[in-house]
């Protein structure tokens, strides 16, 4: 499973900004206009809706690295560039990373929505090493409660192929799909390797070589991982500056904890206006977390009414569309199973 951010590291990290309202709409091409209800019965987003299952602490922990960033990790092009030129690329790249993230990807199975960071509105997806496929939590779940009925046999949802029965053979597979070049195996291994799980001794180093392949091959969830990597120096050297690249392409991507992850630096950094936007994005993609600092920023004047309405009802029709009973139920269990 892929790690979220701590729902704890929310709304205290806007500290106590005032100024007036400041308008950062972003376009959102799947928005729901048929929420009647008034604004204020928003403001406090059920935990139902949040990401949860967190290795991180404090989601201050992972812009603990990026806080004190240089303008020497930043590249704008060489020192003799003209300066129109300058701020035409700077112009550029920003509409690049606050455009509209791609759509979300479907299970192959339920053919519902899932979103790119697993946990977002409680929607957790498993990567298969048979076939390659990422299959969300309610089908496995379902899946799960046939087999114990007698009705299905333990198997791949997808292809059909029998469950891998030990660790050794899991890993087998993900080393197969490797030679095919698939992203989601390398990123996988990476997270075993990472976490010392499937038998094998925790390496962080070869986690991070791992993650690196997977980034290459186009997998957002290993430039998140890469990018948590640099900011807490886990095998590798920190980095801010390349911390904070890694975590704009999972972004641009889609990948919805690493564009919280953005905000939180740059409210940090006294870019408030910049900071909405990123949980504007991170909050109508459903993030939970980011529906908070919008909130908040509603109330301290750094978002109009108007945008903070638009972000409510974009994130409440991203949590339905991607909502299932069958996802439901897997949450339950999964929460059941960790107290």
């Amino acid at each position: 499973m892929m790690s979220s951010l701590d729902g704890n590291s929310t709304c205290d990290e806007l500290g106590n900004g005032g100024g007036k309202g400041v308008s950062v709409t972003t376009s959102n091409k799947k928005e729901c206009t048929s929420c009647e209800q008034r604004i204020e019965n928003h403001c406090k987003p059920s935990d139902d809706n949040n990401s949860s299952s967190s290795n991180l602490s404090d989601i201050g922990a992972v812009t603990k690295g990026i806080s004190n960033i240089s303008n020497d990790d930043v590249n704008t092009g060489s020192g003799n560039a003209d300066i129109n030129g300058v701020v035409n690329v700077a112009i550029s790249a920003d509409e690049k990373l606050f455009a509209d993230p791609p759509p979300k990807e479907d299970c192959p199975i339920c053919m519902l929505p899932m979103p790119h960071a697993s946990g977002i509105c409680g929607v957790r997806k498993t990567y298969e090493p048979c076939c390659g496929k990422t299959i969300c939590e309610g089908c496995i779940w379902a899946s799960a409660e046939e087999v114990v009925k007698g009705n299905l046999k333990e198997w791949c949802d997808f292809c059909r192929v029998p469950s891998s029965r030990s660790d050794k053979e899991f890993v087998k597979r993900l080393k197969k799909r490797m030679k095919l070049n698939d992203a989601g195996a390398f990123r996988r291994l990476g997270e075993a390797y990472s976490f010392g799980q499937r038998g094998l001794i925790k390496h962080s180093k070869k986690a991070f070589e791992l993650w690196t392949k997977a980034a290459e091959l186009g997998s957002l969830d290993a430039h998140y991982e890469l990018a948590r990597a640099y900011c807490y120096g886990d095998g590798v050297e920190q980095h801010a500056g390349k911390a904070i690249q890694h975590f704009e392409l999972a972004a641009i991507g889609g990948h919805e904890f690493a564009r919280n992850s953005l905000g939180v630096y740059e409210y940090k950094k006294g870019n408030v206006v910049r900071a909405m936007k990123h949980y504007i994005i991170g909050a109508r993609c459903g993030n939970g977390d980011s529906l908070k600092k919008v909130c908040l920023g509603y109330k301290q004047g750094h978002v109009t009414k108007d945008d903070y309405a638009k972000t409510l009802r974009a994130y409440q029709h991203s949590c339905d569309e991607m909502k299932s009973e069958g996802r439901m139920k897997a949450r339950e269990i999964c929460d059941k199973m960790r107290r």
